[in-house]
């Protein structure tokens, strides 16, 4: 998640958007966490992390692809 991109009301950047989401640090996300957040990018004030079940699935099979 960029740290310049909105990902939520008022929550700017990766750190906002991990404490804002999930209540953790942006470098204790989960694999899943991470790609939810990602995954919210395109739309940020519609999309909401926990509910990005498909958008999520994509991105961590493309993450799968290139063994990360």
């Amino acid at each position: 998640v960029p740290e310049h991109r909105g990902v939520g009301p008022g929550v700017w950047g990766a750190e906002a958007a991990a404490k804002f989401h999930y209540g953790t640090t942006a470098a204790r996300l989960s694999r899943d966490q991470a790609s939810r957040l990602a995954a919210c990018l395109p739309n940020p004030r519609r999309r909401r992390a926990p509910a990005m079940n498909r958008y999520s699935a994509i991105i961590q099979g493309r993450m799968d692809q290139l063994g990360w």
